[in-house]
């Protein structure tokens, strides 16, 4: 039973069979509602109906009862096989009676239950209904009960709306639906008001086209709602008549139902932007509460002015928003001579050459591709879909506009207006500092601009100096991190000299919208940029005019003189350009006394910076306690998603591309407590198994490290986090192995490994946390590194891993002695890239000379390397390093299930029939044999049959409900056939995976889903020996 926040509802009582409700309506006053359930078996028929008098007797409040009451009032009640006895009717008929209740009229279709649809001995019944009492009837007099679709239950829904509806609708500006993606009609469209072979200018066809879809859609939006309802209309007449050709109609009209539905889902997903579930069955239901709930969040009812005054009204908070953008994009004057004359020329003629060279229709191509389809758009209403779905038609008018425009020098007015949508940093915000602000760009805009940026991102190596490691290729912003952690490290532990030292940590506030258009030009100029590309970049930056999207009000148009798009992708760049001025400064600056600085500059004296680049700084005693914000977002994260309807295949999707996630920036560079990571593990199993939350643990089947197994190993292919986290430290090691010369490698190789290498490094006196993990993430680097040789001047025979092939990578032990002091260069031949054949099997004993010449040497290699044995380019990825990690390390192989798990993940079926598939071989799904396993107190009897033991076999092969689905589904033959007659049901699934092809599986997949979606029904209200008063079903 579920009811809105806002509803006045309280519970008076409930058993298995009934939940009472006490409905408090300012309107209409107090009034009961009963949620039934009948009892199924006829010989319990009549204490059902003494069960309903009772119900009625409770109080004399106008009452309304709905459920299913398996029981008939009259014969029209029931079509097909035996009439229904006449005795249970009159029974049931006389309680009613009693109760004084009237039966509301069903509207649609007369039945509410199917049995053996498609066949001969097709059973149709009114099972569910709502009655009412006259004073009810009387507070709700246009009450109707309609008969609505079920998508899988051989149950129909029924609605009875209490209150009418009422829904205000957003006149804004026109947006492209991702929906009409699947119109048939789009592209006539489209091509129809973009005008091909007309002279206009692209963003005129832009605009044309918008307003030809913006009316198009919204009769195609009303036309969308209405063949919706006429697929119901036409499948409610078509599943009253069995003959062949009106099942061949129903289910023409039952598919073009689902890609309707598929529409809708569509509609919500663009509105939710939850990019990370891409699959998991119709979530239609979760993407509109996801959507509900973001818009809730973006909506803003108080700010605070300029001075200190808290408003309320749109108008006000329009006009704060105003007010701070005029002032915060107003140009200050500065000194920019003393610093640009600081910065040293960085590009060379061949750089302008190319950066300058004209725009091509591949580049412009690329860049559309290279964005997300699903972005929010611009002023204009397009997104990355429409643009990438209309390629063909739209690319060689866009490539023209695109050049005509770099050689105007200027872009047309309306190309570069940009949207600001403020999104709130917390809860409750209540100041425009409180708000992040993202421009939303139109993508016709963003093409040129990420062409752009994908020609000067090669360039940025050159440019930017190595204290800089953000957005440049080849450089890891944790470098930063690192070197920050070290540094502070060594001041912390620093007790003796006389030389002070400090650390000064610089956070600036709207760093992008302070960026001065004027030094950026200074600082392009300085680099040694050519006049045409600064011209074109500033194109991009100074040509926008803002509208500020104000609780989707639009507040301007705003004339910024100063400032960077966060949106924009040339953005980033040119930021860390405009940075280096800074960086310049800090080269040139001098040492003065702590003291002076912190006087001049009014900062604190502190012992550390605390958050530099979202990782903590310094680490104290209690690592747990530091990193247990960790746990806290995650729990949050869980915690917001309930309520919101999400498959089993839903929660696969979200906790490896959403919750896994959470601690992976932090994973990169420390090694987190064991602790953590078991309470990390133990809330994913919990919110895998139950619903999330404390108040529905569900029975956890499989531990979490054998659901970390993969899939093909009867696992789901989840993270083991200790496995993970070594691994993501792992390549802050591999980065320091290949990049020795960086900043970060050449500080760490002085700190704690001056004289060796890192494989070989020691743990060392008084390390640094970060040093710890490293040092401890390396076992997985000697798992699976090994010595490319070169000159083999580097490589010592015995004590490097230098062979290759299936055995060992090191020289085994033990060898003539004098082999311990070789060098691998001491094997080769002195004047040509080749074993000394003659030499090796004269020193080494047993098959290691044979292992020493088979491995291969190649002549153009002429430095020995560090390679990852484990991938084919010799490149360490974490992946790979998990992989190795999980084998070598953790053995998860122990845990691993042999089976034919590869089909059932290929079969072509929804993601969740397959998950089901995997559960049901798992043994883990929740039988009365299971749940007595595991000391639950129930029945062992099939509530269907109730005769059988109901076990994984009875229920998906055994029960009459079941063999009646694989009949529904064309499957009898296969039910039948002997060679899946013995065995487990893991047994019997393996064997069809083995004999049966991918779309046979598929089936099978979709006849065991609704075999499940029965069972649940059934089970649902039957098998609680206590009633929960929050979620009553078992977990699935």
């Amino acid at each position: 039973m579920l009811w809105k926040v806002s509803s006045n509802c309280s519970i008076l009582n409930y058993t298995r069979n009934f939940i009472n409700l006490l409905v408090e309506d300012e309107q209409r006053g107090e009034w009961r509602l009963t949620c039934y359930y009948g009892y199924l078996e006829r010989s319990r028929r009549s204490s059902a109906w003494d069960l309903l008098r009772e119900l009625g007797n409770i109080s004399s409040l106008p009452w309304c009862i709905i459920g299913d009451f398996n029981d008939l009032l009259a014969q029209e009640d029931k079509r097909g096989n035996l009439p229904h006895p006449n005795w249970l009717c009159s029974g049931f008929r006389q309680a009613i009676s009693d109760c004084d209740l009237s039966d509301i009229p069903l509207e649609g279709y007369p039945f509410t239950w199917i049995k053996s649809r498609g066949t001969p001995h097709v059973i149709e019944e009114r099972l569910d209904r709502a009655m009412a009492s006259t004073s009810w009837l009387n507070l709700f007099p246009n009450v109707r009960l309609s008969n609505l679709l079920a998508s899988h239950s051989d149950h129909s829904p029924i609605l009875l709306p209490c209150t009418p509806s009422s829904r205000s609708r957003f006149n804004g500006s026109f947006r492209f639906e991702n929906s009409w993606l699947r119109e048939p009609d789009l592209e006539e469209v489209v091509l129809e008001g973009w005008g091909a072979h007309e002279n206009i200018e692209v963003v005129d066809r832009v605009a044309r086209c918008a307003n030809i879809l913006q009316s198009w859609g919204r009769k195609k939006k009303v036309k969308f709602k209405e063949e919706i309802d006429e697929c119901v209309r036409v499948m409610e007449v078509l599943r009253g008549n069995q003959g062949e050709e009106e099942g061949r109609r129903y289910q023409e009209i039952h598919d073009r139902h689902a890609v309707l539905l598929v529409q809708e889902e569509d509609y919500w997903k663009q509105r939710a932007k939850m990019h990370w579930l891409k699959e998991g069955g119709m979530n239609t239901s979760f993407f509109h509460k996801s959507a509900t709930a973001r818009r809730k969040k973006k909506n803003i009812s108080k700010l605070v002015d300029e001075g200190g005054m808290e408003v309320h009204t749109q108008e006000e908070l329009c006009e704060v928003a105003k007010q701070y953008f005029d002032t915060l994009f107003k140009p200050k004057n500065g000194e920019q001579e003393p610093v640009l004359t600081l910065i040293q020329r960085r590009v060379t003629e061949e750089d302008n050459m190319y950066l300058a060279a004209p725009i091509t229709k591949v580049e412009i191509q690329q860049a559309l591709f290279q964005m997300h389809p699903d972005k929010s758009p611009g002023p204009d209403g397009f997104n990355t879909a429409f643009y990438q779905r209309f390629w063909e038609q739209c690319g060689d008018d866009i490539f023209v506009a695109a050049s005509t425009w770099l050689d105007r020098g200027y872009f047309p007015t309306s190309l570069n207006e940009t949207n600001i949508c403020l999104v709130p940093k917390c809860d409750n915000p209540n100041s425009m500092k409180d708000l992040r602000l993202i421009s939303l760009c139109n993508v016709l805009y963003k093409m040129i601009s990420k062409v752009l940026a994908n020609r000067l991102k090669l360039c940025l190596d050159k440019c930017v100096s190595q204290e800089q490691s953000a957005f440049v290729e080849g450089r890891s912003i944790l470098d930063n991190a690192l070197i920050a952690i070290e540094v502070l490290h060594s001041l912390k532990r620093k007790t003796k000299g006389r030389r002070g030292e400090l650390a000064f940590k610089i956070d600036i506030s709207k760093a992008y919208d302070k960026v001065d258009w004027g030094f950026l030009r200074g600082v392009l100029t300085s680099m040694g940029f050519g006049d045409s590309w600064i011209r074109w970049i500033m194109m991009c930056v100074s040509s926008v005019n803002y509208s500020v999207l104000m609780n989707y009000d639009k507040v301007g148009p705003i004339i910024p003189g100063r400032g960077l798009r966060q949106g924009d992708p040339l953005s980033p760049y040119l930021f860390i350009l405009v940075a280096e001025g800074l960086t310049s400064l800090i080269h040139q600056a001098v040492g003065r006394a702590k003291e002076d600085l912190a006087s001049i500059l009014g900062v604190r004296h502190v012992l550390g910076t605390g958050i530099y680049l979202g990782l903590s700084s310094m680490i104290g005693r209690s690592k747990k306690a530091i990193f247990s914000y960790i746990k806290d977002r995650i729990w949050k994260k869980m915690n917001s998603w309930r309520g919101r309807p999400l498959s089993k295949a839903g929660k696969d999707v979200m906790i490896k591309s959403v919750l896994q996630a959470i601690p992976s920036y932090v994973m990169s560079l420390f090694i987190l407590p064991s602790s953590l990571i078991d309470d990390i593990e133990k809330m994913l199993n919990a919110f895998w198994w139950g619903g999330g939350s404390h108040n529905n643990k569900g029975i956890h089947w499989l531990a979490w490290d054998r659901l970390t197994c993969p899939k093909a190993k009867g696992g789901l292919g989840f993270r083991k986090f200790e496995a993970f986290n070594m691994a993501m430290v792992a390549k802050q090691a591999w980065n320091i192995i290949q990049n020795p010369e960086s900043l970060a490698g050449k500080l760490i190789k002085a700190r704690y490994f001056p004289r060796s290498s890192l494989l070989e490094a020691s743990l060392g006196y008084n390390p640094s946390y970060a040093w710890r993990s490293i040092w401890k993430a390396k076992q997985i680097l000697l798992h699976g590194c090994r010595w490319r040789i070169g000159s083999g001047d580097r490589v010592r025979v015995m004590y490097d891993p230098w062979l290759r092939g299936n055995g060992d990578r090191w020289v085994t032990s033990p060898q003539v002695e004098c082999v311990y002091d070789l060098f691998v260069k001491d094997l080769l031949l002195e004047n040509y890239k080749a074993w000394d054949i003659a030499k090796i099997r004269n020193l080494c004993l047993g098959s290691v000379a044979e292992e020493i010449i088979a491995t291969p040497l190649i002549s153009s290699v002429k430095e020995d390397k560090v390679i990852w044995e484990e991938k084919r380019n010799g490149c360490y990825s974490v992946k790979s390093g998990y992989n190795l990690a999980m084998r070598c390390i953790f053995r998860s192989d122990r845990h691993h299930v042999e089976g034919n798990w590869n089909d059932i993940w290929k079969a072509q079926s929804p993601h969740k029939t397959r998950h089901l598939l995997c559960r049901l071989c798992r043994g883990c799904l929740p039988t009365h044999v299971r749940l007595a396993q595991h000391y639950v107190d129930c029945e062992l009897s099939c509530p269907v049959c109730d005769d059988e033991v109901e076990d994984d076999i009875h229920v998906f092969f055994g029960c009459v409900s079941a063999r009646e689905c694989w009949m529904a589904a064309g499957l009898s033959q296969l039910l039948e056939n002997p060679a899946y007659q013995n065995g487990t049901a893991t047994d019997r699934v393996f064997r069809m995976c083995r004999n049966e092809d991918n779309a046979i599986l598929g089936r099978v997949g979709r006849m065991a889903f609704a075999v499940w979606n029965e069972w649940f029904t059934v089970h649902q209200l039957r098998h609680h020996n206590i009633a929960p008063v929050a979620d009553p079903r078992p977990v699935r």
